[in-house]
């Protein structure tokens, strides 16, 4: 196993990166969930949450965050830490080290009793992520997403909710916990990264040594989810709950596999105020308060989401239908593809900008078969034709309509 370094001078911080990915399964979907929640905890070394605070401040402020995410057929864990460079202290001192040390010693040498996780924290995550499944309905918008996702993807783990569920949850103790994290780590790939000046000075920590570099074969086939299965009628889901503005997602199924032609598609369709949702849902119809699709890459899908006034469902639909069919007949512009290709460009050049973006996008280098960097992504969006995405938009068809109104 090697760190995967990346030398940079644009910033006054170290960004350091663990990532463990395993298969995404509905059965162990909330387990998974749980595992960074009771490893933030604390370790054999610093026992408590106070503990590793206390050090992330003798540590000149470093920072310690971790999030999780569905990434095709995968679950991702990343933990990160960022310290300050090492030529900024006021003693000399390899801060760089002392991070990576941390962040390994909080992954991989979490707390136990009696040799499994501790009793207490298992049982206090486990209420606190039960909590969160049963808050799900507070956010309307991202609940409205999540559950058309759950309908898109019915017969696929990429549609579980990102915590799992209460009856899952309930089965977990500490001790099938600790078991299945043992397990994970003798399964799962471990990723290190580290972006900034103080890279060549940093050495793998030995516990990550002891869990050896398991074997992952990684394809580009095993990263996608298979197409979403080809319907005569589109699924129509309807959800009632006291809302005062509704929401419809819309599930789309994208049968090309031109990637690139697909995100300037994506793009014109509704990345971005200029798109064609925006102008004619929201600004030339005033039907809706928000209006965008959002690509997923690794499953090929697009799901077009908005919020609505309650009395406007049918109105708004037959316009993003509307939208839809203009694209598949062929009415897209050199304006429309200019502008939709200089906000892809933008995005690309900002990923420089930010530490912990350069970070993401080398691993999914590394580990999810997305090999491009950013200059041939750029290359790739610029040669894209307005044939091509007349031939993407030919095999785009709506899988699913979902809408979440009032109960009333």
């Amino acid at each position: 196993m090697e760190i995967n370094k990346i030398k940079s001078k644009k910033f006054v911080t170290n960004a350091i990166a663990i990532y463990l990915t395993t298969k995404l399964d509905k059965e162990t979907i909330t387990m998974n969930a749980l595992i960074p929640e009771i490893l933030k905890r604390g370790t054999e070394n610093y026992k408590t949450q106070l503990d590793i605070s206390k050090k992330l401040e003798d540590m000149y402020g470093a920072v310690f965050n971790f999030s999780r995410e569905k990434v095709g057929n995968f679950f991702v864990m990343k933990f990160y830490i960022s310290t300050l460079e090492n030529k900024y202290l006021p003693e000399e001192k390899n801060l760089a080290q002392e991070g990576i040390n941390l962040l390994a010693d909080i992954v991989f040498n979490p707390l136990k009793e009696d040799g499994v996780f501790n009793a207490k924290y298992v049982e206090q995550e486990k209420e606190n992520r039960k909590k969160e499944i049963e808050s799900r309905k507070d956010d309307k918008d991202a609940y409205a997403y999540s559950r058309a996702l759950e309908e898109l993807m019915e017969d696929n783990p990429y549609g579980s909710f990102i915590y799992g569920d209460i009856e899952h949850l309930e089965k977990i103790d500490n001790k099938n916990l600790y078991e299945h994290y043992q397990k994970l780590l003798k399964e799962c790939k471990i990723d290190i990264f580290v972006d900034g000046c103080d890279v060549d000075d940093i050495a793998l920590p030995e516990i990550i040594k002891q869990h050896g570099d398991p074997e992952f074969k990684q394809l580009s086939d095993e990263v996608k989810n298979k197409l979403l299965n080809e319907v005569k009628e589109p699924k129509k889901v309807i959800d009632k709950l006291d809302v005062t503005q509704g929401k419809i997602d819309i599930g789309l199924r994208v049968s090309d596999e031109d990637k690139y032609a697909i995100l300037v598609y994506n793009q014109i369709l509704g990345g971005d105020a200029n798109s064609k949702l925006f102008q004619n849902v929201r600004e030339k119809n005033g039907l809706a308060y928000t209006v965008r699709s959002t690509y997923s890459k690794y499953n090929n899908f697009i799901m077009i989401r908005t919020g609505i006034q309650l009395e406007n469902f049918d109105k708004c639909l037959k316009v993003i239908e509307d939208q839809l069919a203009d694209l598949q007949n062929g009415k897209v512009t050199e304006k429309e593809m200019t502008d939709a290709k200089e906000c892809l460009y933008a995005a690309l050049r900002e990923i420089d900008e930010n530490q912990l973006a350069t970070i993401n996008f080398e691993y999914a280098r590394e580990t999810l078969a997305d090999d491009d960097s950013v200059e041939d992504k750029e290359k790739k969006i610029r040669a894209v034709t307005i044939d091509d995405v007349i031939r993407v938009a030919k095999g785009v068809s709506v899988n699913l309509v979902y809408y979440l109104t009032n109960e009333k």
